[in-house]
């Protein structure tokens, strides 16, 4: 009303049926007073996944806005935090609204490795999260729609679709990791019926000494080796043809190892870089390095609507919510993510035990000793250990040293 909008023909807030609203006018950036997250969200969100904004109008001309434009936008702002704390007092089992990383639909393969020789498995996590095509998914957390590959140590493979059924075979042919690689998401393009699995990421480099110390840099990460994975990686970053996702994975090594300046001037290089992933996960790292909880929370989150099937990301954002005690939103996460996983997931037992060691803390201890109990039963020896630590970390916030 505040606007003279028409709910039939929208040039301002669009009602989605069982959603909520949007906003669907242009937006215009002034550049005196932009949030790093901001910008970035405005530069890389895709045109493509909000379906109104084909029919938003032209940006209008800088004009000052008048005494009715205010009280419109604080009549908007004043609904839209009565919305926030209507949310926060729902009780989470009458949430009806899934998470935003679940409402955009998206042809991207996502993949399971069930079974492959360490280096070819860790090289292919590298290519998986530098990709846009396709994500790789942790055996403890793929979703229910995820498919399965299986590679032998003799070069043998096998691959399933999500329903259980074999799609295709091979075997790899005698060469190096990289080239294994290649060969072996090609081989998966036809019957994934997914094309570009086997394009090179953003500023990947073509030489295979360069690739064979990205294959150096991610086995020596997953062995939590992180100073020859530092010394990899800055081998292969220098040989990239332009900034990439080598950049990237120097300046997290150099995180890793305790160098946030080192790191912090390596991601200044990626400032524009055209690939939004990339900008994004960059933003997630500088979030990091600044200690702004809010702008990681903000990039991360924008990183899962950008790529949906990254179930690994998603649960990184809901350890987020948790941190910061964004209750609501975690309920939200959690049962979106138990849609996707199964609501007996490893992976979300100990975090929604973390939950309601918050919300219901005398549910908590039966939720951590469940979360134990079903790590185990699943031979998930990543989240036993994460269950456990949350255990004795509720326990010390309660000053039971003891039991701690």
């Amino acid at each position: 009303q505040a606007l003279g909008d028409d709910p039939q023909q929208p040039r301002f807030i669009e009602t989605r049926h069982r959603r909520g609203y949007a906003f669907i006018a242009a937006v215009e950036i002034l550049p005196d007073a932009v949030p790093a997250v901001a910008e970035l969200a405005a530069a890389t969100l895709p045109a493509s996944s909000d379906p109104a904004a084909s029919r938003a109008p032209a940006p209008a001309p800088a004009r000052r806005r008048s005494p009715a434009g205010w009280l419109a936008l604080a009549a908007l702002s004043l609904l839209a935090l009565g919305w926030v704390a209507l949310r926060s007092a729902r009780a989470p089992e009458a949430a009806d609204t899934p998470n935003a990383a679940t409402q955009i639909a998206s042809n991207r393969l996502a993949l399971r490795l069930s079974s492959a020789p360490p280096a070819l498995a860790a090289y292919l996590g590298l290519l998986a999260r530098s990709s846009g095509d396709w994500v790789l998914q942790a055996p403890g957390a793929a979703g229910r729609s995820a498919w399965s590959l299986a590679v032998e140590p003799d070069g043998g493979w096998r691959l399933h679709d999500a329903q259980g059924q074999e799609r295709s075979s091979g075997v790899l042919p005698q060469a190096d990791v990289p080239s294994q690689a290649q060969a072996l998401l090609r081989a998966l393009e036809a019957p994934a019926g997914s094309s570009g699995l086997a394009r090179d990421p953003s500023g990947w480099p073509a030489g295979l000494d360069a690739r064979q110390a990205l294959v150096d840099g991610a086995l020596a990460t997953a062995e939590e080796r992180h100073g020859d994975a530092l010394a990899a990686h800055a081998r292969a970053a220098p040989a990239s043809a332009a900034p990439g996702w080598p950049v990237l994975l120097h300046a997290e090594a150099l995180a890793r190892c305790g160098d946030w300046g080192a790191a912090s001037v390596r991601l200044s290089s990626l400032h524009g870089v055209a690939d939004r992933a990339l900008a994004l996960r960059a933003e997630v790292l500088r979030a990091q390095l600044r200690g702004r909880p809010a702008e990681l929370l903000a990039a991360q989150t924008a990183y899962t609507l950008l790529l949906p099937e990254a179930i690994d990301a998603r649960l990184e954002v809901l350890d987020l919510q948790l941190v910061q005690a964004q209750w609501s939103a975690a309920a939200d996460s959690l049962e979106a993510l138990g849609a996707e996983l199964g609501e007996d997931s490893p992976a979300l037992a100990w975090r929604r035990a973390q939950w309601l060691g918050a919300m219901q803390p005398s549910a908590a201890p039966a939720a951590f000793e469940w979360a134990i109990q079903r790590a185990r039963e699943a031979g998930d020896d990543a989240s036993l250990r994460r269950a456990r630590l949350a255990l004795a970390g509720w326990h010390l916030r309660r000053s039971q040293l003891a039991a701690a």
